[in-house]
């Protein structure tokens, strides 16, 4: 196998983020003619790749990640702004509906005034159940939207753990097909001793 046919139809370095040395040393590692060295060099070339690949991945399920839970908490901060809103809602019908039944209080018990000012407080208090619904709906649409970030930072969470995981996985691979380099050049250095002894 060429290293143009490994690293590409230009020969060019085997892409981005390989260390020179180390790209040289695969190089020379694949044409060497050993297939103990080739099987290295192709093992360390994948474990480069995966690594890579894998380095991406991590970048872009952080940012997505940070994009989610800051997603979060904006709609959670939007559920705080809909409490408070509904809050002063019901707080100033609740205010003309009492200020309504104080001054009725002062009519006379059977007076259409005292009737007017105790259909005031009543349409006031219906006021604030019907105004008031409106931020509390908003307020489960928040709470709806933090939900989704909140999952969707989840799911980003965990491609991020597997993505770190395949990277030590990627890892572990390399330093095996180093251990199996060094042992298939010390196996090949024995036979070579052994032979020249018996020669």
């Amino acid at each position: 196998m060429s290293i143009a046919g490994v690293g590409g139809a230009s020969g060019a370095p085997f892409e981005r983020r390989i260390d020179d040395e180390e790209t040289s040393v695969t190089s020379v590692l694949l044409v060497d003619g050993d297939i103990g060295a080739q099987v290295a060099a192709l093992a360390i070339l994948s474990s480069q790749k995966q690594r890579e690949a894998n380095r991406e991945i991590q970048v872009a399920e952080e940012a997505a990640l940070q994009r989610a839970e800051a997603a979060q908490v904006e709609a959670l901060h939007e559920r705080a702004d809909d409490i408070r809103m509904g809050g002063v809602i019901e707080g100033g019908f609740g205010v003309i509906s009492g200020g309504c039944t104080i001054v009725g209080g002062f009519a006379d018990s059977n007076s259409a005034a005292r009737q007017y000012w105790s259909g005031g407080s009543k349409l006031a208090d219906a006021g604030a159940k019907g105004f008031g619904s409106l931020p509390r709906a908003a307020q489960a649409d928040a709470d709806a939207i933090a939900n989704t970030h909140e999952h969707a930072a989840g799911h980003h969470r965990r491609n991020l753990d597997a993505a770190r995981d395949s990277t030590h996985e990627a890892q572990d691979l390399l330093e095996r097909a180093l251990d199996f380099y060094k042992q298939s050049q010390q196996t090949k250095a024995d036979a070579h001793n052994s032979s020249v002894r018996r020669g």
